[in-house]
């Protein structure tokens, strides 16, 4: 505090007060069970064992010290090859440069895009080339599902995606999902197509 004098009278200054220090954010992630269990302490708050993350499991430990391991029915995340760090999954249909289309985020999942004229019939259809339509996975794992005829390019809205009259009267929908895909057919006009476009065939029983 300094005092100065101004015709006789005494004029004091106070001292300015230093800004605040900004709040550290709070902890929510350790390397291992020990340390989060040490920053949950120190918090009052539930922090994540790195160590302890899988794609479908996350462990937190608690104030108290107790851990609790929250499980999901599909993986809500992936180890990320190239750069060993984990991505969150994210659904999302994007398309690609190369004109296929493939989730935000996901392992291995891609769907096709335009691939030429769709069959006139559906007799036209079964003696079409088949393309890809689905591939999951990769290498010895690789899973792929074709259509046959050329596909429309698809409209996008979400996990989903529809190729409108792939085939006259009917559309072809894909829907991405965490543990992999969903397929099938939706009919729009019921005259182009016959009463049983698929034969079921009865189980054989003894």
């Amino acid at each position: 505090m300094s005092v100065t004098l101004l015709d006789g009278t005494v004029a004091m200054a106070t001292p300015s007060q230093a800004p605040a220090a900004p709040k550290k954010p709070a902890v929510t992630q350790a390397a291992d069970i020990p340390s989060a269990r040490v920053a949950a302490r120190l918090s009052g708050k539930r922090v994540e064992a790195l160590s302890e993350r899988t794609e479908t499991a996350t462990t937190w430990a608690n104030k108290d010290g107790s851990l609790t391991t929250e499980l999901t029915a599909g993986p809500i995340r992936f180890e990320d090859e190239t750069t060993g760090d984990w991505r969150d999954v994210d659904l999302d249909l994007v398309k690609l440069d190369d004109g296929g289309v493939e989730p935000k985020a996901h392992r291995g999942l891609e769907l096709a895009g335009k691939t030429g004229a769709p069959a006139a019939s559906l007799k036209a259809a079964q003696s079409a080339k088949a393309t890809d339509l689905v591939t999951l996975g990769e290498g010895d794992e690789q899973v792929t599902l074709q259509w046959k005829g050329g596909l429309p390019a698809p409209k996008l809205d979400g996990n989903r995606a529809e190729y409108v009259n792939a085939v006259p009267g009917a559309d072809v929908v894909v829907e991405a999902t965490r543990t992999g895909f969903e397929q099938f057919v939706e009919i729009k006009d019921r005259v182009h197509l016959p009463r049983r476009p698929w034969r079921i065939r009865p189980a054989h029983r003894r």
